[in-house]
């Protein structure tokens, strides 16, 4: 039985959408200030202080052979009458050198410890924020879209007209959907869905679009918002940190090819082939239950980050492999040679069941 509410003023429901609007116009803005203040500490530690401490060391290291050479010399002469000047001021010069050399190593090896540190810290932090990003950026926008559905009706009905449907029934066949060819594309992934992991990944590898049709998808702004529950949790990005690979990172100008749509599709895969000019970083993301074919667009990796940040320890990996995700989980990795690296295999059950069903 649906529940009723009682409805005082539909202005206080617009009022209310107008709030919620203006809570994600709050939050968004916010995290974009956070995202800039990332970047420019990353790039104080990274520009700034490394280089810094770095020519310290080699200027500081100087000034102790100076400090050293000062004192063998004072050492060296003599007295009008044959005995030997005092050291004591060049001694303590020397140790000061030592020290000031010691501690610009030491601030050196802080502020790399540091940057990894740092880099850790904001992946996590990005993946705490993924549920806020989404609320203000998807959320929101659903339960205003939803709030105007309602004061439509609300207001059809005050003024004792029927609100228009704007949505077929049940029985009811929407225009420019082939049926058939649903149908037959489910019974298709039934059939698909009873083979091995292994062959289901190698499938994959087969709808990735060859060199030509990657190369001719042109680069353009992403207006897309991938769908909610997408994104990956810090707890399973450990197990890409932890794969055992050389990481080759994808430069931020470089771009990455998807399948058109592939953005609202739970189930994707990424693999990365070789790159055949400057600027491309061999990065592509299809749906894993595409038949090929698929028409292509293309994001510059910062853009896609920008995105889906979750998605940064992936662009890391080196040619060759092959990442499956199913609903923000991670179901399997596969390097350069098709092994299995990362398997989730209550991934590919549920997988398969949802097609037998």
């Amino acid at each position: 039985m649906r529940e009723s509410a009682k409805v005082d003023s539909i202005e206080a429901l617009a009022e209310f959408r107008g709030s919620l609007c203006k809570f994600s116009e709050v939050v968004q803005v916010g995290l974009q200030e956070a995202e800039s203040e990332l970047q420019r500490t990353s790039s104080w530690l990274k520009n700034e202080q490394l280089g810094y401490w770095k020519d310290q060391i080699r200027k500081r290291a100087e000034l102790v052979l100076q400090a050293k050479h000062a004192l063998n010399r004072k050492k060296l002469y003599k007295t009008p009458t044959g005995g030997r000047y005092s050291t004591v001021d060049e001694e303590k010069a020397l140790k000061i050198a030592k020290m000031r050399h010691e501690e610009s190593e030491l601030k050196f090896a802080n502020v790399r410890r540091w940057m990894v540190r740092f880099e850790k810290e904001v992946i996590l932090y990005k993946g705490q924020m993924n549920a806020l990003r989404q609320a203000a950026g998807v959320g929101v926008p659903k339960a205003v879209a939803h709030l105007d559905r309602l004061v439509g009706s609300l207001a059809a009905y005050v003024s004792l007209t029927a609100p228009i449907a704007d949505r077929p029934t049940g029985g009811e066949s929407r225009p420019g959907i082939d049926h058939t060819a649903e149908v037959a594309s489910m019974a298709r992934g039934g059939e698909d869905a009873l083979s091995d992991p292994a062959d289901e990944y190698g499938r994959l590898r087969n709808l990735t679009p060859s060199r030509s049709v990657l190369d001719a998808a042109r680069l353009q702004e992403p207006a897309f918002r991938w769908i909610d529950g997408q994104e990956i949790d810090s707890f399973r990005l450990r197990s890409i940190e932890n794969v055992g690979a050389e990481r080759t990172a994808a430069g931020g100008d470089e771009k990455v090819v998807l399948a058109r749509d592939v953005w609202s599709r739970p189930r994707v895969y990424l693999e990365r082939v070789a790159s055949s000019h400057d600027g491309d970083s061999g990065w592509y993301v299809g749906s894993a239950e595409g038949r090929g074919g698929d028409p292509c667009i293309a994001v510059r990796v910062y853009d896609l980050l920008r995105i889906r940040p979750d998605l940064f320890e992936i662009m890391r990996l080196p040619k060759g492999f092959l990442v499956v995700l199913d609903s923000g989980s991670v179901e399997a990795v596969l390097d350069g040679d098709g092994n299995l690296v990362v398997h989730d295999p209550s991934r590919t059950a549920g997988h398969r069941e949802r097609h037998v069903k």
